[in-house]
């Protein structure tokens, strides 16, 4: 063997071995969640004081973060951002981005409802901050 050939190999078997360990890290996330649009439109039309003539649009595909959502214990969940343009009344209108999270396939916060920043989680299992 060539000193190239067995670098790539050396290469290709550490990568093996580390892939089940990095999703390891990555922890275990329920199915992405079913219906996900409608049910973060109604929560988040929920959430506004006055939804009449509110538009709401999807900014994001859904994506896995890790969410602190009771105390300090940590939730995989998954993650969807959504444009509203909202009337705030005396013809002039708010936007803004909320992004909403979804445990056991259910809309159970904005990102704005916590008190701690969402790490997202990448698609090769490295955890970036958000």
């Amino acid at each position: 063997m060539t000193k190239n050939t067995l670098k790539t190999c050396l290469a290709a078997a550490a990568c093996l071995i580390a892939m089940p360990a990095m999703s390891a890290f990555a922890g275990d996330f329920s199915a992405q969640p079913a219906s996900y649009d409608s049910k973060a439109v109604n929560y988040i039309e929920s959430r506004l004081s006055d939804s009449v003539g509110a538009t709401v649009r999807q900014a994001s595909q859904p994506y896995q973060v890790v969410a602190k959502l009771k105390g300090n214990k940590e939730y995989n969940c998954w993650a969807v951002d959504y444009d509203v343009r909202a009337d705030l009344g005396r013809s002039s209108r708010g936007a803004g981005t909320y992004t909403v999270l979804f445990y056991n396939g259910k809309a159970v916060a904005l990102t704005s409802d916590l008190r701690t920043r969402v790490t997202r989680v990448q698609t090769d299992a490295v955890y970036a901050s958000r």
